[in-house]
C-alpha cells in the first residue's frame, strides 16, 4: 500500500481552495494526468464522479464518492476502478499566511499487470497535487493579496 502525505501553506482562504477541491469538471485544465471526468451524481455534500487517468494513449477511469465538510475537510473513497484501494483526505486549516492544506493519500491497485503501468503515474500525480492545486488558486485567484474572510467559488 502507498501512502502519500503532502501539506502546503497557501496565500488563499479555505473557501478558495475548497472551491478548487470540488470543481472537479475542471481537473483536465490543470492536473496533467486527468484525461475526463464525469460527475455521476451530486447531492451538494457528497458527489460521485468518475476520472480517467490518462497516459499518451492509455487511459483507465475510476469512481469515487467525494464528501465535504466546507471548508475544511473532503474525503474521497473508491467506488470502482483499477485499485484495491483507495482513500485520500484533504484537510484545511487556518493559518497566518492563508490555509495549511495536506492531502493525505492511500492506495493500492487491484493487479499487478495495471499497477505496473498505472502505479508510476498515479504516485507522480499524488505527490504533485498540492502543488497544481496551489498553481491554479494562483491562475483563477491572481497573486495573494489580503487573505478574504470566505472564498468563492471559480467561475467555469
Amino acid at each position: 500500500m502507498h501512502h502519500i502525505c503532502k501539506t502546503a501553506v497557501l496565500p488563499y482562504s479555505a473557501g478558495q481552495v475548497m472551491a478548487l477541491i470540488e470543481d472537479i469538471r475542471s481537473y483536465p485544465q490543470f492536473l496533467p494526468w486527468c484525461g475526463r471526468t464525469r460527475i455521476i451524481q451530486d447531492r451538494g455534500e457528497e458527489v460521485i464522479a468518475e476520472i480517467t487517468i490518462s497516459h499518451g494513449a492509455f487511459g483507465k477511469s475510476f469512481t469515487t464518492k467525494n464528501r465535504y465538510q466546507r471548508p475544511k475537510l473532503a474525503e474521497v473513497r473508491l467506488v470502482n476502478g483499477p485499485f484495491r484501494f483507495l482513500e485520500g483526505l484533504w484537510q484545511l486549516e487556518p493559518d497566518s499566511k492563508g490555509t495549511r492544506v495536506t492531502l493525505d493519500m492511500r492506495f493500492e491497485f487491484a493487479s499487478r499487470l495495471v499497477g505496473a503501468f498505472l502505479e508510476p503515474i498515479f504516485k507522480q500525480a499524488a505527490e504533485t497535487m498540492v502543488q497544481r492545486f496551489a498553481q491554479r488558486a494562483r491562475a483563477i485567484y491572481g497573486p495573494p493579496a489580503a487573505i478574504p474572510a470566505t472564498g468563492d467559488r471559480p467561475s467555469s
